[in-house]
């Protein structure tokens, strides 16, 4: 016959099979957290190539639109540029009809001759000159700065294609 263990030594026993099962459990456990650490650590590096993905698309795009941005407003420095220029031959084809250059008097005979000038009124001097030149400066002016106009809307336009089909 076996002896029976003592209950000492069954507690002792006992006690020796919960800290082997404890330990076998931490060492798991460990391993369980190494393996969740790696898919962890998977999934972090793979959410930074995305986010770094959309960092590049946003900064590229911004790019673009800087670029754009630039453009037009380099469209909008010329506009005023030829603005300029055009109130500036406004008088200078004012002065240049008042002081009676033939090439200017020659290009307005044509329209000018078929307008009747107004009479002066009794004891003034006759202004129809004087207004008549400014007017034909301010025609001229005003159709320069059609011209500007027209010239950088369609720089605008040429720009937003540009932009578009990401040129």
């Amino acid at each position: 016959m076996i002896p029976w263990p003592s209950r000492d030594s069954l507690y002792v026993g006992a006690i020796g099979i919960l800290i082997a099962i404890c330990v076998v459990l931490l060492f798991q456990n460990q391993g369980l957290r190494l393996i969740i650490s790696k898919n962890e650590t998977k999934q972090a590096t793979e959410q930074t190539r995305q986010v770094e993905a959309w960092v590049k698309m946003i900064q590229e795009a911004r790019a673009k639109e800087h670029a754009a941005t630039d453009e037009l407003e380099q469209v909008g420095l010329k506009l005023q540029q030829e603005t300029r220029r055009a109130d500036k031959l406004e008088d200078e084809v004012a002065a240049a009809v008042q002081r009676g250059e033939r090439r200017v008097r020659n290009s307005i005979c044509a329209t000018t001759a078929t307008v009747p000038a107004a009479p002066a009124a009794p004891g003034s001097p006759d202004g129809s000159a004087d207004d008549g030149s400014r007017h034909i400066g301010r025609i001229v002016s005003a159709a320069a700065k059609c011209d500007a106009q027209v010239r950088g809307l369609q720089e605008v336009v040429r720009s937003y294609q540009r932009l578009i089909n990401g040129r």
